[in-house]
């Protein structure tokens, strides 16, 4: 439940950055928690996955249903963290649930079947709003080889896979009214500083701080 207060929502409210890998997730984030700090709103960054060493059992298995437990359990143990934060501040999440939907419906996994696995927690917390930032494939996969410097053994940092992944994406903002929350599709192809006005304005007006 959204909680309002004097100027504004400034507590009670989850965002989620999602996207590709690449698309600019950390950079958005990262100035709109400044945006919001300056206003002095508390707020929490929270991402996933939760649990960094849980990177590490996606390399020993090639099972797409694996992973989909994986980050289901990660996930969890986030949301009891999520809980309390809520309580007294606004969440930004650096991807959710609806990047788990799109990467692992990307490797053949039903979205149904997603939905199902996280949903064994009836209190799950789904974000009230969702950015997505859409980017190319061949853009995303060449800003996250800049950004590393390095070859990549990870099946999601290839770009057949983000292909794949952003039609996901694409298709669930084509079906955003199925879902809980409210979706924004942000196009972050171009120079990642306009996306992120794109974002700021998106979220303001939503807490009602603009």
């Amino acid at each position: 439940m959204v909680r309002k207060s004097k100027g504004g929502k400034t507590k009670g409210v989850m965002i989620a950055i999602c996207g590709l890998d690449g698309s600019g997730k950390t950079s958005v984030v990262k100035k709109l928690l400044a945006e919001l700090g300056r206003r002095g709103i508390n707020v929490h960054h929270v991402k996933e996955p939760h649990i960094s060493m849980i990177k590490h059992f996606f390399r020993l298995y090639e099972d797409p249903y694996i992973d989909t437990l994986l980050f289901a359990v990660d996930r969890l143990i986030l949301q009891r963290n999520i809980g309390d934060m809520l309580k007294d501040s606004i969440v930004v999440s650096e991807r959710s649930i609806w990047d788990g939907i799109c990467y692992q419906g990307a490797d053949g996994i039903s979205w149904d079947t997603i939905l199902k696995v996280n949903r064994a927690d009836q209190q799950f917390r789904f974000p009230d709003i969702v950015l997505i930032l859409d980017a190319k494939p061949e853009q995303a996969y060449s800003r996250i080889l800049f950004s590393t410097h390095r070859k990549f053994k990870d099946k999601w940092e290839t770009r057949s896979y983000l292909e794949r992944v952003r039609e996901q994406f694409l298709k669930l903002y084509k079906y955003r009214n199925k879902f809980p929350g409210r979706f924004y599709l942000i196009d972050s192809t171009g120079a990642l500083k306009d996306a992120y006005e794109k974002t700021e304005k998106i979220v303001l007006e939503f807490l009602k701080l603009k």
